[in-house]
């Protein structure tokens, strides 16, 4: 049987959660592909897209997609769901006074 040691010293938990940041920020996306293809989907009732059936827009043989999407605004990837805590250096809780690393040059 395994203690933890009482003599270490307790560290703060220092990860982050995306919806706190002032570098997320929500983009429009769009996805499009050929109107048969979409249909293919719906006909084997593919799960992971069965949330854009109803949203596709088809003009001209082609399904078109929008959505908006949380993503980072330093790195463009989408943004961690809103209870998954992780550990970034870009995390921002204000928005900065300095827009640039090198403002002092200007």
């Amino acid at each position: 049987m395994h203690r933890l040691s009482t003599d270490q010293e307790f560290i703060e938990d220092d990860r982050v959660f995306c919806q706190n940041c002032a570098n997320a920020e929500m983009v429009e996306q769009r996805q499009s592909m050929p109107a048969d293809q979409m249909e293919k989907h719906r006909k084997v009732n593919a799960k992971p897209l069965q949330w854009m059936f109803d949203q596709a827009k088809i003009r001209n043989g082609w399904a078109t997609v929008t959505w908006s999407e949380r993503q980072c605004g330093k790195n463009g990837l989408a943004a961690f769901p809103a209870d998954v805590k992780h550990r970034c250096h870009m995390f921002q809780a204000k928005p900065s006074a300095v827009e640039s690393e090198e403002w002092w040059l200007t």
